[in-house]
């Protein structure tokens, strides 16, 4: 597992629990791509046969297989919080936000 994602694991994972258990909109819902939405109603699904546990594990698995998804969905819910905490622990691993962008950018094509 990446350090970053590490450094945000469990108590990122606690911290989005809470919001996104009685699954209101997200706040921000423009962090969000159209696949998103797809990747919520899984979460949605794993809470409500799970509750808590459940959505927590799924949002390790999230975290763990696509960080940039986690990380949109992360934000979506709380916007206030997740981008600078987010930003902190990449730049602590030594990325940079342009960095990021040239990477995702380079992917893409």
């Amino acid at each position: 597992m990446p350090a970053a994602s590490r450094r945000l694991g469990p108590d990122l994972l606690r911290s989005l629990v809470v919001p996104m258990t009685d699954f209101d909109e997200p706040k921000d819902p423009s962090w969000l791509l159209a696949f998103d939405w797809v990747q919520l109603n899984k979460l949605h699904r794993a809470y409500k046969d799970g509750g808590d546990d459940a959505l927590e594990g799924a949002c390790r698995d999230l975290m763990n297989n696509d960080l940039l998804q986690f990380a949109r969905i992360a934000c979506a819910y709380m916007p206030d919080h997740m981008p600078q905490r987010i930003k902190g622990a990449l730049e602590d691993d030594g990325y940079t936000l342009q960095g990021l962008i040239e990477l995702a950018t380079k992917r893409q094509h």
